[in-house]
């Protein structure tokens, strides 16, 4: 019924009382960013947390977001009292629940996954713990997707616009995946893309900024592939 009625999208109905059910709140948790040589690097340490977490090693994220250098380039401009490294070409953003005590373990956990991890700057991690650190860790990525709306909306006279990707695939098949798609987008002289999202279920989304008409239709194009791509590979 559910489906019905989202799929007729308010043509055989209108839904007017919602019953729902909650899970309960974590009694705490702790976030942080994880900085990356590169992109390839930090898809492969989400492998290594994705492991770790299987393993019951003390890694257990609740949500592991990439965002890549321009991404990073947005967050630096935002003002806020967060370093970020000015050689990191990427990072991990960060979360796993625990109980109130067991923050340094979660702390230690990461740190050793971390300092073990090819193309990590793990003496660059910044982490947080209470509210108010938590707080402006998330406010600083979300800056990036409303920055990226901002600007595609200041081309859309000339006909372009910010375009967005939303397909998934297994995660085993992401990181070549995102490599082949880096290479059509060059093809392609699609200049301004953003890799962000929540790459720790093969999920991330291509921001792709588009200055004009000619080169929306370009992008539009590698979209359509990159949603054929990932179809094929069972996403």
């Amino acid at each position: 019924l559910v489906g019905l009625l989202c799929g007729s999208e308010g043509t055989l109905g209108f839904i007017t009382k919602v019953e729902v059910r909650l899970i309960d709140k974590p009694p705490a948790y702790t976030s942080g960013l994880a900085f990356f040589d590169d992109v390839a690097a930090a898809l492969a340490f989400v492998g290594v947390a994705r492991e770790q977490d299987r393993r019951g090693t003390g890694v257990k994220p609740r949500c592991l977001e990439l965002l890549d250098a321009g991404c990073l380039q947005i967050m630096r401009g935002q003002g806020s009292g967060v370093t970020l490294p000015a050689g990191a070409g990427a990072a991990i953003y960060f979360e796993q629940e625990h109980d109130v005590d067991d923050d340094e373990a979660v702390l230690m956990a990461w740190w050793t996954a971390l300092e073990g991890a090819p193309g990590a700057l793990a003496e660059d991690t910044v982490v947080a713990t209470d509210p108010a650190r938590q707080e402006e860790l998330r406010l600083l990525r979300h800056a990036v997707p409303a920055t990226l709306n901002e600007e595609g909306r200041s081309y859309a006279s000339a006909g372009g616009r910010k375009i967005s990707t939303d397909w998934a695939v297994p995660f085993e098949r992401l990181a070549p995946l995102v490599e082949r798609f880096d290479g059509w987008l060059r093809d392609a002289d699609v200049e301004r893309s953003f890799r962000y999202g929540h790459v720790g279920n093969g999920h991330p989304h291509y921001n792709l900024i588009v200055r004009d008409a000619a080169e929306r239709a370009r992008a539009e194009a590698v979209v359509h592939r990159m949603c054929e791509a990932a179809c094929a590979v069972g996403g």
